[in-house]
């Protein structure tokens, strides 16, 4: 991709295609993740596990994915675009035919750990084809354009997921994704520059810390997970989150004098990148917190079929979905303030509204409230993104796609299983504790939600807050 381009408003038709052919793949990742929520009482009874079990579904997805996007930077020095779309797309598709073929839980598991590989490998190649091909001026709009792309997905991911299990079978979500995944890849692999790695000097991977991160990961969800199988917290969740944390004390300590490359933690010395990745945590970690919650709420408490429980999702979804390059222009032409607060006072009030209806909801009532939540999302999640990496030299960019898409994936990880856990914990039914614990959940929620309100104010105080130059 030629530096000129930064000079050049015009963006050229191969780079489009080439966010198109990465971005759709990174599509199909995601649906097959958010299709599979709304069919978890489905797989609970096909396999015979709990609701605290059949979350690794989705939570063994997202670990896969988070550990392979702390990679994306090292990838992205040592290989070019194309070949790293290749080996995301081969660990993808061989995902998604073991996903279908599963006989038993632990074989559809292994599936969704190789589809998470794939999409690892995919994600940070979309959004790092933006950041080195797109002028600087233009970058909140078409990172818009990377967020409507992967935002998509939890848009029609209920909905397909729910049609599948209700009028067919879960195994044909995946089945749909086969030509989609090839029609992809196709477009990528034409476009897709093959040019040549951007280090020319041979580069040692830090096995040691990856592996350290690996183990901190896994331990802490594991032991968020054994409080779900228990219904309380004991053990098995502090012994396992106090091996995490001594691990990623000698993560930290190891990188301050690391020559092995992986994740440059140095960025984290930026405070305005630091708070602005923060936030992006939480709103992941509420998104995809709630994308799991609502389909289950909608058939555990409001009796929703599977079919009408992933549609209370869809207009909500789409809206904030393809409202999302629209947002980034608001970043471009405002500044980060007005379209951050704003959005965030939208995500934060309902979240309230969840809280406060409680046990007065409807599935028109979650629709309609669903819908204003993405709103208010949408206008916060890709423009934090945007305006942090932003914050940072251009050199460093890679480093800061990779810490804010892998952060992205933990908090959406932790999200499902810390929303498994509002929802399984307690001493009644599963109907009154899936009640009972969504307020619960959305209470706690808000509250994050009025954090990133003084996280934001940092942000503005250690930033630039610059509205860059457009040129007409």
């Amino acid at each position: 991709m030629a530096s000129n381009q930064f000079n050049d408003e015009k963006v050229p038709t191969r780079v489009i295609l080439a966010i198109a052919g990465a971005g759709v793949l990174s599509f199909t990742g995601i649906l097959s993740e958010t299709s599979l929520n709304v069919t978890f009482p489905h797989l609970m009874h096909e396999f015979g596990v709990n609701i605290a079990m059949v979350q690794w579904v989705t939570t063994a997805y997202l670990l896969a994915v988070s550990l392979v996007m702390t990679t994306s930077a090292f990838f992205k020095a040592t290989l070019s675009s194309r070949r790293i779309f290749l080996m995301g797309f081969i660990s993808f598709i061989a995902g998604v035919f073991i996903s279908a073929l599963a006989p038993t839980f632990p074989i559809l598991i292994l599936g969704r750990l190789a589809s998470g590989v794939g999409t690892g490998f995919l994600m940070p190649l979309m959004f790092n084809i933006i950041l080195t091909s797109v002028p600087i001026r233009r970058i909140g709009t078409y990172m818009g354009i990377g967020a409507m792309i992967s935002s998509m997905a939890p848009a029609f991911g209920p909905t397909f997921g729910g049609t599948m299990a209700y009028y067919s079978n879960w195994r044909y979500i995946f089945w749909i994704l086969v030509p989609i995944a090839l029609i992809a890849f196709a477009i990528g692999i034409k476009n897709i520059s093959n040019t040549k790695p951007a280090s020319t000097k041979p580069l040692q991977f830090d096995f040691t810390r990856f592996g350290l991160l690996g183990a901190t990961y896994f331990l802490i969800l594991y032991g968020l997970a054994s409080v779900g199988a228990e219904g309380k917290v004991g053990v098995q969740f502090f012994v396992p989150l106090g091996i995490a944390l001594v691990l990623i004390a000698i993560f930290i300590r190891l990188s301050q004098t690391a020559t092995r490359m992986f994740l440059n933690i140095r960025i984290f010395k930026n405070k305005a990148f630091v708070y602005s990745v923060i936030i992006y945590m939480i709103v992941q970690f509420s998104n995809l917190g709630m994308n799991f919650m609502l389909p289950n709420f909608g058939q555990i408490v409001l009796g929703a079929t599977s079919l009408f429980a992933g549609l209370m999702l869809f207009p909500g979804s789409v809206v904030g979905a393809v409202a999302n390059p629209l947002f980034g222009r608001m970043l471009d032409k405002m500044g980060p303030k007005k379209p951050l607060y704003l959005g965030n006072t939208i995500f934060t009030v309902l979240l309230i509204a969840f809280a406060l209806a409680g046990t007065h909801l409807s599935i028109l009532s979650v629709m309609v409230f669903y819908l204003l939540f993405t709103i208010g999302r949408s206008m916060t999640y890709g423009n934090v993104m945007a305006n942090g990496l932003r914050e940072i030299p251009a050199e460093l960019r890679p480093d800061g796609n990779a810490i804010f898409n892998t952060f992205q994936q933990i908090a959406g990880a932790l999200g499902t299983t810390v929303m498994s856990l509002f929802m399984t914990m307690g001493p009644g039914s599963e109907r009154v504790n899936a009640q009972d614990g969504s307020i619960r959940a959305w209470i706690f929620l808000a509250l994050l939600g009025l954090l990133n309100f003084w996280l934001l104010s940092q942000v503005f105080k250690h930033g630039n807050n610059e509205i860059p130059a457009t040129a007409e």
